[in-house]
């Protein structure tokens, strides 16, 4: 399943997400995955919130709503 994941665009894993599952990425992609979740909320009325963790060194999207 990872590698078909590895495939999938950035964006299309986070719009991919139903109410209360959450996603994971490298912290390098941080301003990228926090613009996508911004952008793409507010054009679809959805609300994702984002956590980074230091110490796994991931960037981590929520969509609550």
């Amino acid at each position: 399943m990872e590698d078909f994941l590895a495939k999938k665009t950035l964006l299309s894993q986070i719009r991919a997400l139903n109410v209360g599952e959450f996603c994971e990425f490298p912290i390098e992609k941080l301003r990228t995955i926090r613009s996508y979740a911004c952008v793409y909320g507010l054009e679809s009325g959805r609300k994702y919130v984002t956590s980074v963790s230091r110490e796994n060194k991931v960037i981590a999207v929520k969509r609550e709503a």
